[in-house]
């Protein structure tokens, strides 16, 4: 069966997307892991530096690779859409982050497991 070419074009775009947010999760569990783990930051202040850090590159490469737009952001239609998804997925990382953090101090976990759990959640 071949694709029609608008078919491979949707196909390319969402290959780019899905790769622009493997080395997104690299970046945050990367600093999450410095953060929480080597520098003992709390949970949530390690997950919300963590987001930021990754959001930055993530907005950046989906928009100029993944969706190949040029020029100027427009503010209604891109940057609030995004920023407001990625505000919602710090709240839940964070959270999730907090409890995991929690739930393992409670269990007697060491730091490197809280550290998995954190990374985890």
């Amino acid at each position: 069966m071949r694709l029609s070419p608008a078919a491979r074009r949707w196909g390319r775009k969402l290959f780019r997307y899905s790769l622009v947010s493997l080395i997104s999760i690299a970046v945050s569990q990367s600093v999450l892991v410095v953060a929480f783990g080597l520098l003992h930051w709390t949970a949530g202040l390690a997950n919300v530096v963590a987001c930021a850090v990754a959001t930055v590159p993530s907005y950046s490469l989906n928009r100029s690779w993944a969706w190949g737009r040029r020029g100027r952001s427009h503010l209604w239609r891109e940057v609030v859409p995004f920023w407001a998804i990625a505000f919602l997925g710090l709240v839940l990382s964070t959270w999730a982050a907090d409890l995991g953090s929690t739930l393992a101090r409670q269990a007697g976990a060491s730091h490197a497991a809280t550290t998995a759990i954190v990374m985890t959640a």
